[in-house]
C-alpha cells in the first residue's frame, strides 16, 4: 500500500511490504489482542518505506517489523499512530536538517571564532 502526506515543508511518500515472519520473542512485544491478530492473520509484520523530501534532497528510511492490519482501509491510521508514537517525522526532519546544513563540522563540535 502507498500513500504520502506533507508536514513542515517536507513531503513524505509511505509505502508498506509485507515484512518477514519474526521469531515468537517479538511477540512478546504486542499487547494481547495484537498477538490474537496475529495468531488469527488479522495482523502481519511489515516493513515501511519511507521516503523524505525537502529542497530536493531526497532521503530514504526502512522501519522493519511493524504489526500493522491486512486490511488497507485501517493500515494509515495504524501507520500514523506508529509513526508519532516512535517521533519518526521528528527524527527525519533531524536527518533533513543535518544533511541540508552547509556547515562541515559535525552538529556536536563547537565552533571555533
Amino acid at each position: 500500500m502507498k500513500f504520502s502526506c506533507e508536514l513542515n515543508d517536507i513531503e513524505y511518500f509511505f509505502e508498506t511490504i509485507p515484512g518477514a515472519c519474526l521469531s515468537d520473542r517479538h511477540a512478546l512485544l504486542l499487547s494481547r489482542k495484537q498477538r490474537k491478530q496475529l495468531q488469527t492473520g488479522e495482523v502481519k509484520y511489515y516493513t515501511i518505506l519511507v521516503s523524505a523530501t525537502k529542497d530536493s534532497l531526497n532521503l530514504n528510511f526502512e522501519i522493519q517489523g511493524v504489526p500493522l492490519s491486512v486490511s488497507d482501509d485501517l493500515q494509515p491510521e495504524e501507520i500514523e499512530d506508529y509513526i508519532e508514537s516512535q517521533l519518526v517525522f521528528s527524527k527525519i526532519e533531524e536527518k533533513l536538517k543535518q544533511a541540508l546544513t552547509k556547515d562541515e563540522n559535525p552538529i556536536w563540535a563547537e565552533k571555533e571564532n
